[in-house]
């Protein structure tokens, strides 16, 4: 999920528009390494490590890292408002498709 946020690289976002405080700047470069950077980290380590220990608590680790930097990236879209993102960043998609994401990930487990 953390792709659907992101097309552009972070030298084009962080700079194109409105000149920010340095805070700001800090602050939204962080915002975005977050759940663009960790989430997938996280879960190919859970997936590493559930298929090689094959433990039932990492599959439970996975879904709750699913949720959690969901979570992340729901609040960081809405931190960051609309009109600062570039046109080509597509949305966020419909929940039948987040739905679908989950299950592919139960299935992948099982």
């Amino acid at each position: 999920m953390f792709h659907l946020f992101w097309r552009k690289s972070m030298d084009d976002y962080y700079w194109y528009k409105e000149p920010l405080t340095p805070i700001n700047q800090v602050m939204r470069i962080i915002i975005m390494w977050t759940i663009n950077i960790v989430p997938p980290l996280f879960m190919l380590f859970d997936m590493i490590f559930s298929k090689i220990l094959f433990r039932l608590r990492h599959f439970w680790v996975g879904m709750i890292l699913s949720v959690v930097f969901f979570g992340i990236q729901t609040i960081g879209r809405q931190v960051i408002p609309k009109r600062d993102f570039p046109s080509d960043v597509e949305e966020l998609g419909e929940i039948q498709w987040i739905v679908l994401a989950f299950v592919g990930y139960i299935l992948c487990h099982c």
